[in-house]
């Protein structure tokens, strides 16, 4: 697929499930014991989105959940890598607008509402 906004639309559908029902919360805490808790302050807080490489995103994760979201999307775990550094800091920035970690059972983002935050 080469349509970027179709394909980050696919991903944070995608992710939904790695966020519901306190998921976002367990990555925040996760990127925070991963010695990337600036990188989760920038994602809830309200300033600029730090970025977060492939290679984090797989250490962050775990190989697993990436492989299932890879299998989801029809892709390569690669790939499926390179997209979740894209999606996943809207995806949690979006679910943050008062720059307040999110709650523990907080709903996962509306895919299209995450990439117009991407793309708009």
């Amino acid at each position: 697929m080469s349509d970027p906004k179709a394909q980050a639309t696919q991903a944070a559908g995608a992710i939904g499930d790695l966020l519901k029902g306190g998921g976002a919360a367990d990555i925040v805490k996760k990127l925070g014991s991963s010695g990337l808790g600036d990188v989760a302050s920038s994602w809830v807080g309200l300033g600029k989105n730090l970025p977060i490489s492939p290679s984090q995103i797989t250490s962050v994760l775990g190989s697993g959940p990436v492989a299932a979201i890879a299998a989801k999307l029809g892709i390569s775990t690669e790939k499926a890598t390179h997209t979740l550094a894209e999606v996943l800091p809207h995806a949690i920035d979006h679910m943050t607008p008062k720059g307040e970690a999110p709650a523990a059972d907080a709903e996962a983002p509306d895919p299209s509402a995450v990439v117009a935050k991407m793309f708009g």
